[in-house]
């Protein structure tokens, strides 16, 4: 019947769902916040920044590549 495929189901979800928990409490212990970017650092702010004002989308400054960063 249908319902047999239930305890596949529940270790392929356990599977690909338990990476992502470990992370988040991994990050918790190493760094003490749950996510591990922050925009606390002076550094990371910084380059947050420029990212946003290189890039002609702001909305999308982490997803450019070298290749849209002008080469003054």
């Amino acid at each position: 019947m249908w319902y047999e495929i239930l305890p596949t189901l529940a270790i392929i979800a356990a599977g690909l769902g338990l990476p992502h928990v470990a992370t988040h409490y991994l990050c918790l212990q190493v760094y003490g916040t749950p996510v591990r970017r922050l925009l606390q650092e002076d550094w990371d702010l910084l380059m947050f920044m420029r990212d946003s004002r290189l890039c002609d989308k702001p909305q999308i400054a982490g997803k450019m590549g070298l290749e849209n960063i002008p080469d003054d």
